[in-house]
């Protein structure tokens, strides 16, 4: 008798001992099942949307423990019905009057073979329904600042269009200022910038490809482009590339821009990025490819030349023959604000005998107790330019616009008074960093202010033989260079006649080299 009680004791300690085991198993499963679905390579898995209570623990077990997800339960015709939302992202109003008091007053026979979608229609207001049995699009849509409705037995969600994030107001240009055309700017959302194009492209061709780039930001990407003008490998190199960034979040069109060129050591822009609508109808017709990235207000055209950079919108709202004659003031522009502080040291430390004697007499009259060489003058200048520059553009706007002439009035003044620059030093430096402004385009003024000091450092040991190795390696480096499988000279090099003289001067309407075919990758 004692020997089965001993027996009995110790088999009821092995199945504690088991079912203790078993249970620890299952919890580390179920770990894992939660590590799986919130590890943000395997975020989304497949869920049974007909059991409502299970998809909404996988929805929490997703989204973590946020007191921001609210989740409102009802019945309707006797199912259980769940509103799902974030707070402070959806329309609470918009869902009580287009859901919620539907649902209410006339509630709809959830039951039969007909589908969910077709029901709600017929008894919500909203005007943008949408059906889907994807999980991973269910709660893309809901961080998208929509609404899901998850109705028990049903396999099938509905993603409601209820988003109620505030939103800048449409403005005006605050970067690509023109005197003559239009005014409006796009702004961060990509659904209005997608209805600024549509308004201005009334071609039923348009074709608009929606991608979504980041891991976590999720940050959906517009690749807007004209069929029948766009070269198609263009098209699919752009889409290629995009479909390629690995990254954890995009918040801006210059951080994707940075993704869409391999490699690290990229100096010039290979992409022009405008504020502007108009331009960005241009470039479609121009069988270019636009790039919309959401919660960024400047767009990307691609391909972009190396010519594209000195271009503005207003040069096709006025005459051909003025608007020629300030695109080549701004190219010049570009290479005074490069090479003049190096001419500067050129002529001063190598080559006087390049200037007539009365203006060489000039010079050194303003160097006469400049206590150090040319170059060091100069590059003083330069650095003391280039801070008034940043600063202007960092201060906030009640100060910003009197910075660079306070600034540049007092420090000039300093500066010849007590002799630690010439005059003709200081003229050099200024016509340099305000030809810098003659660009439009900010990656291009950015690199103009960088690319002088290229140039000072060959001038500053060699001269002008510096100058033209420096020259020469910069030309041999944007010649390497392509947008897009497009040369970064063209269509200089590759040379084509009629587009390499649109390119520089601004021909008539009816000159312009003929884009409807598509055919050609130089645009």
């Amino acid at each position: 008798m004692a020997e089965k009680r001993f027996w009995d004791r110790h088999s009821r300690q092995n199945t504690v001992q088991s079912l203790a085991s078993e249970c620890q198993l299952l919890l580390a499963e179920i770990d894992a099942l939660e590590a799986s679905w919130t590890h943000p390579d395997n975020l989304l898995m497949p869920a049974n949307l007909s059991d409502m209570k299970a998809s909404l623990a996988q929805l929490h077990a997703v989204l973590g423990q946020n007191q921001d997800l609210i989740v409102r339960k009802l019945e309707v015709s006797g199912k259980k019905v769940a509103l799902v939302f974030l707070n402070d992202m959806a329309d609470e109003r918009l869902l009580r009057s287009d859901i919620l008091a539907p649902l209410q007053s006339h509630p709809p026979a959830l039951t039969g073979s007909t589908s969910l979608l077709n029901v709600m229609q017929n008894t919500l207001h909203a005007p943008n329904l949408k059906g889907s049995k994807d999980f991973s699009k269910l709660v893309s849509s809901l961080l998208n600042g929509d609404s899901l409705i998850l109705v028990e037995g049903h396999s099938q969600a509905l993603i409601v269009s209820s988003s109620g994030v505030k939103e800048r107001s449409p403005g005006t240009t605050s970067v690509e200022n023109v005197l003559r055309g239009p005014q409006e700017a796009f702004t961060e959302k990509i659904s209005y910038n997608l209805g600024l194009l549509r308004v201005r492209v009334k071609d039923p061709g348009l074709e608009i490809q929606y991608r979504t780039v980041g891991r976590g930001s999720l940050t959906k990407v517009a690749i807007c482009s004209l069929p029948g003008r766009v070269d198609v490998d263009i098209l699919k190199h752009v889409v290629s590339s995009v479909e390629a960034v690995a990254t954890d979040y995009i918040t801006d069109s210059g951080e994707l821009l940075e993704y869409l060129h391999p490699g690290i050591f990229h100096i010039f822009p290979l992409a022009v990025s405008t504020e502007r609508p108009d331009r960005a109808e241009r470039a479609l017709f121009d069988g270019r490819v636009v790039v919309i990235v959401d919660n960024s207000p400047f767009v990307l055209l691609l391909p972009s030349v190396y010519v594209d950079f000195f271009r503005s919108p207003e040069d096709y709202y006025i005459p051909w023959v003025p608007a020629t004659g300030l695109r080549w003031l701004r190219l010049f522009a570009d290479h005074l604000a490069a090479l003049l502080p190096a001419i500067y040291v050129c002529i001063a430390s190598f080559n006087p005998g390049a200037l007539t004697p009365s203006f060489m007499l000039t010079l050194a009259s303003s160097r006469t107790l400049v206590p150090y060489s040319p170059m060091l003058e100069i590059l003083l200048v330069m650095v003391l330019g280039d801070l008034l520059v940043e600063s202007s553009i960092r201060s906030p706007k009640v100060v910003g616009n009197a910075i660079p002439i306070v600034g540049g009035i007092v420090i000039g003044d300093v500066l010849v008074s007590t002799h630690l620059a010439g005059d003709v030093a200081l003229v050099a430096g200024a016509l340099a960093t305000v030809a810098n402004f003659t660009v439009t385009e900010p990656t291009m003024q950015q690199l103009m202010r960088i690319q002088k000091y290229w140039y000072l450092l060959w001038a500053a040991f060699l001269g002008f033989l510096g100058l033209m190795v420096g020259t020469t390696l910069q030309l041999a480096y944007m010649a390497s260079l392509d947008s897009m499988g497009v040369a970064y000279f063209s269509p200089v090099a590759p040379f084509h006649l009629l587009e390499a003289i649109n390119a520089k001067m601004v021909l008539p309407p009816r000159w312009w080299p003929d884009r409807a075919s598509g055919s050609r990758k130089t645009q």
